[in-house]
């Protein structure tokens, strides 16, 4: 199926309950039947379809789509690009979400009021949103973060919803509003109250954002400041420990790098191998996403940073094949690698690259400018002997030469 857009995406703009309404009515089922298949209150379905109500708790989306036997993403997901955030609900419904709701007239329009989520639900909700998020499934996390927000702030508590806090953080960088993330990043700290590790989780987050707004010096302070409160001592660090100081170190490299402070950069890579090394195996937690691996390609990513593209390739090949990291992790340093390998003149490894990185993190790919731009360049190379894959990334990456 040639389409612009990815499979099980709804028409143009259509909300949640134009959704609903228009696969309900195609599988023949009145609101009552679908209520009681679903074991959703008929309310929640009708107050959905006329407009009343733009989102719904997480749990009860999930039972609509397995009664209406579609895809999650079919029935929540707009055809808007996540790109557009001054025309997207999406970045309202967050920021909303992210202000504070309690006295506010629209406040119930979260979540329903008439059902509780337990603990152990919004837990088990959490995990497969963090998993979603580190696929990369960012529109699809704006449409349910909300929901997320409301029940957590509801049974008060909060790990968790420090937790929601740092995935609506990374929704809405994607989204091109840092401020907004930082508000949440903020809102995070509020719930560490003070505590070690749960505070350092949310630096790596803040600091990831001052990243992302260029404030490379402000960035590099904060997170080496936090690994200097949690590091941990050499024999007795925990595995949390451990994890959480060497992803700040990875973000203050990062943040060096950046700021064209090569040596500063290598000197912090080379403490957050010695934690890596102490840890023995790469985590990947709600907290910290760290390890050998990740090392490795923040290696690749920083001799990019610094222009030096045969000593990125050089790395890229020494690397994990499988790294045990998230889909968006691995796909970013592939990014790197395609353009590194662009600039070095080999178009067909940047293209295998790219493809590589498309293939784990697709949706996420399109939001990340690296991708576009290594594309048009190798367009601009090629345009008479363009590889099908050149053609494929570029029709979904909207890249006209």
């Amino acid at each position: 199926m040639n389409s612009a857009y990815p499979v099980g995406m709804s028409e143009p703009d259509a909300p949640i309950g134009e959704n609903l309404a228009r696969i309900r009515r195609a599988r023949g089922h009145t609101q009552e039947e679908l209520a009681h298949a679903a074991e959703v209150s008929v309310d929640v379905i009708a107050r959905l379809e006329q407009g009343r109500k733009h989102t719904a708790r997480w749990s009860t989306l999930s039972a609509l789509a397995h009664a209406l036997d579609v895809e999650l993403s079919e029935l929540v997901m707009t055809r808007t690009p996540l790109a557009t955030p001054k025309e997207n609900p999406a970045l309202l419904n967050l920021r909303r979400a992210l202000t504070d709701i309690g006295e506010m007239p629209w406040s119930g329009d979260f979540a329903e009021n008439e059902s509780t989520t337990s603990p152990l639900q919004l837990n088990e909700t959490i995990q497969s949103a963090w998993f979603r998020y580190q696929s990369g499934e960012f529109a699809l996390l704006a449409q349910l973060l909300p929901n997320l927000l409301a029940d957590a702030r509801r049974l008060g508590a909060p790990e968790s919803l420090a937790s929601v806090y740092h995935m609506a953080a990374g929704i809405a960088v994607t989204l091109g509003r840092e401020d907004l993330a930082l508000h949440a990043v903020e809102k995070a700290l509020c719930c560490a109250d003070g505590r070690a590790l749960p505070q350092a989780a949310s630096a790596t987050f803040g600091s990831w954002v001052l990243l992302k707004q260029g404030r490379y010096g402000d960035a590099e302070t904060v997170a080496v400041r936090q690994a200097e409160e949690i590091e941990p001592g050499f024999q007795k660090g925990t595995s949390e420990q451990l994890a959480l100081f060497g992803h700040l170190l990875i973000n203050a490299s990062a943040a060096a790098v950046r700021a064209n402070r090569g040596v500063r950069a290598a000197e912090l890579l080379d403490v957050a191998a010695g934690a890596a090394m102490r840890l023995g195996a790469d985590v990947c937690s709600q907290q910290s996403v760290f390890g050998p691996a990740v090392v490795a390609m923040t290696a690749v990513n920083n001799a990019v940073e610094l222009g030096e593209m045969d000593t990125a390739l050089q790395l890229a090949s020494t690397m994990p094949k499988a790294p045990r990291v998230p889909a968006t992790w691995a796909a970013r340093c592939l990014l790197n690698i395609a353009y590194a390998a662009a600039e070095s003149g080999n178009d067909v490894a940047a293209v295998d690259a790219l493809w590589r990185s498309r293939t784990m993190a697709g949706e996420w790919m399109r939001y990340h400018p690296l991708g576009r731009a290594v594309v048009r360049d190798l367009l601009e190379r090629v345009s008479r002997r363009t590889s099908p894959r050149l053609r494929t990334l570029a029709a979904e990456l909207k890249v006209v030469p």
